[in-house]
């Protein structure tokens, strides 16, 4: 443990930093001033570092993690993680304001203005009134530049009669406080609108208001927003700031829904969340001393270590809800963080060598299964290592391809048959590429051959290149070359997927981080191969290449170069989006299969940790090859079993 890990271990928030008497209440305003604090001169380096694109990947975790606690009906649970999904969309809200792009009060009165006309128009659901278009005049989109005198929320006066006296009030007697633009949010303001919503006694009165009615609805948000950070041409997703403030809504809504049936109260929700931010941050609010942001992470991970109950894994808090895509890439972070990772790139593609190998091998349907999923998982791990998001990268080929065909066939079979599965969080990425290769399969559409239609692929990938330049891309690629997968003969879907034995890491670092690349992969020389299987909207290419290409497409990727083409991105999502149709083509289903290699990979760590503990051994301080003697006796004590 280093110094700064064993400050965190020993650090207690400083006395009177959170609770209801102290400097930070359970309260909205008290997250707020959280808030500011983690992200000013003196606040924490990785919140500091974060952006919309950043932040997006952790709302998905977060919005599953609340949605498995709403499963569950644990309602200490459902409060903690309600209040870290509401602190990540006001995360999101403060930097958009940070950045000039709006401010707080035009997502409250985008909303307002909506709910008010979704109302006069006879709405009387929640997911008709958040479905509803905000009046323009409301919108505050991204484009809008408010001074401070117009941010101010001036919708419906009937909910804000007292909102101006309140921000007058608080200048006054908290002028710096009142500067900050997050507090222009009026979160009673939301309040009184969710209760007229949930109320039944007004014109917003709703039939889907309960707590598990509402769960598809903060799903759909909270996945409507991080597409909204991401938009193609033709994509139809709403501007930030109205997704901004339809996430707010749902959660509240919940929310209220909630502290109405006696489970908790608002103050429970900001309370657990004021409670976790201070002490899992003793850097900013204790003595802790740190050196950067690998030191805040190390001491985050070691405190959530100490709160979990003996002989949890590190694993255990990654929601199982999650799309396998975002799940694999999720567990793989965190054991590299606990020094279980490859030592090279080079390696993770030998890796995924290697599964291509025993998937033509394999000889039976439950076999293949296995063995694709393991594919699957090791091209995670590639994505992982170029630093790409591989849920995110494949979510926006898909798009692309979806909007692509409805905007070429619009009464095609295909484009009906995937308009439910396109709505956002409906399917998971893996899922929607398969179904699409299989709507088009069924459709008898051909993949485009002549020029004009290359014309338009080659004019949409430009559009969505320039629609990418307005975030910071993360990943490059060195003149890649894309292809499909080899065929194969179909199978009859596999129902079960056997265990496998093969879904292991060899050669790891117990040194490497997450995301970084120790070294870069080797250079790869250009090859021609056929146009990927999965451009805007083709169909499988009727020649694929052999699956070994895929292998050679990923060895010659690299990580961005800061030249900012985030060309790895869309290199690894046709790779995922070939993978989906080879699935397609051999008769298995794609998600299942990688559920199942998530599933081996978590057995397998939790009994590494599980027997360094009876060792009274600190995993993480473990030297490689001892984990890796850890993780061959997790298999062969499993293949034992079986």
């Amino acid at each position: 443990m280093t110094a700064s890990q064993n400050d965190a271990a020993q650090a207690t928030p400083q006395d009177g930093a959170y609770g209801a008497d102290g400097l930070y209440p359970p309260t909205f305003a008290g997250v707020l001033q959280v808030q500011d604090k983690l992200l000013g001169p003196d606040g924490c380096p990785w919140d500091r570092e974060q952006t919309p694109a950043t932040l997006k990947e952790s709302l998905r975790e977060e919005c599953h993690e609340l949605l498995d606690a709403m499963d569950e009906g644990d309602s200490v649970k459902i409060a903690e993680e309600m209040g870290d999904a509401l602190f990540n969309v006001l995360f999101q809200m403060r930097l958009a304001a940070d950045a000039g792009d709006f401010a707080p009060a035009d997502a409250q009165r985008a909303l307002t203005g909506k709910a008010v006309a979704a109302a006069a128009a006879g709405c009387d659901t929640v997911a008709a009134i958040l479905d509803f278009p905000a009046p323009q005049s409301a919108a505050g989109d991204a484009r809008h530049k408010s001074d401070g005198a117009a941010r101010r929320p001036v919708a419906d006066a009937r909910l804000n009669s007292d909102a101006a006296q309140r921000h007058d009030a608080d200048a006054r007697l908290n002028p710096d406080a009142a500067a900050q633009t997050q507090s222009e949010f009026d979160f009673a303001e939301l309040q009184a609108l969710i209760d007229e919503t949930l109320g039944g006694a007004g014109a917003l009165g709703c039939a889907d208001a309960s707590p598990r009615a509402l769960a598809p609805q903060i799903k759909r948000r909270c996945y409507a927003l991080m597409r909204s950070i991401d938009p193609i041409p033709g994509g139809g997703e709403r501007g930030v700031c109205e997704a901004i403030g339809d996430a707010l809504f749902a959660l509240g809504a919940a929310m209220r829904a909630y502290e109405r049936g006696g489970a908790f109260a608002a103050a429970d929700v900001f309370g657990a969340l004021v409670s976790k931010l201070t002490r899992r941050h003793p850097h900013v609010f204790g003595d802790a001393r740190v050196g950067g942001v690998d030191d805040v992470l190390a001491n985050w991970d070691a405190i959530k270590r100490g709160e979990k109950p003996r002989g949890a894994s590190a694993l255990d808090g990654v929601p199982r809800g999650m799309p396998p895509l975002a799940y694999a890439q999720a567990i793989q972070r965190r054991a590299a963080r606990l020094g279980f990772d490859w030592q090279a790139y080079a390696d993770v593609v030998d890796k995924a060598a290697e599964e291509v190998a025993e998937l033509e091998a394999a000889a039976s349907p439950d076999d293949r299964a296995a063995e694709f999923g393991d594919l699957l998982f090791s091209a995670v791990n590639a994505a992982r290592w170029l630093g790409v998001e591989a849920e995110t990268a494949l979510d926006k080929r898909n798009r692309q391809a979806y909007c692509g065909l409805r905007a070429r066939s619009p009464q095609s079979y295909a484009v009906a048959a995937l308009s439910d599965a396109y709505a956002p969080g409906a399917a998971g990425a893996l899922e929607f590429a398969q179904r699409f290769h299989a709507a088009l399969a069924d459709d008898g559409a051909d993949a485009p051959d002549n020029a004009d239609d290359r014309a338009d692929a080659r004019s949409n990938d430009n559009a969505s290149a320039n629609a990418d330049a307005r975030e910071p891309a993360r990943t490059g690629s060195a003149n890649p070359q894309r292809t499909g997968m080899q065929s194969g003969d179909a199978l009859s879907q596999s129902q079960h997927i056997q265990e496998s034995e093969e879904s292991e890491l060899p050669r790891r670092s117990s040194h490497s981080r997450g995301n970084d690349v120790s070294s870069p992969p080797p250079n790869a020389a250009a090859h021609p191969s056929p146009k990927s299987s999965f451009e805007h909207g083709a169909t499988p290419a009727p020649h694929a290449a052999d699956a070994d290409d895929v292998i050679r497409r990923l060895r010659g990727m690299r990580r961005d170069d800061g030249a900012g083409d985030d060309g790895a991105a869309r290199e690894l999502s046709a790779v995922f989006a070939d993978l989906a149709g080879d699935a397609h083509r051999r008769g298995l289903d794609a998600e299942a299969a990688l559920r199942g290699a998530n599933q081996r990979f978590y057995r397998r760590f939790a009994a590494m940790e599980r027997a360094a503990q009876r060792q009274g051994l600190d995993f993480k301080a473990l030297p490689l090859d001892a984990k890796e003697a850890l993780w061959q006796a997790a298999k062969a004590d499993e293949a034992a079993r079986m």
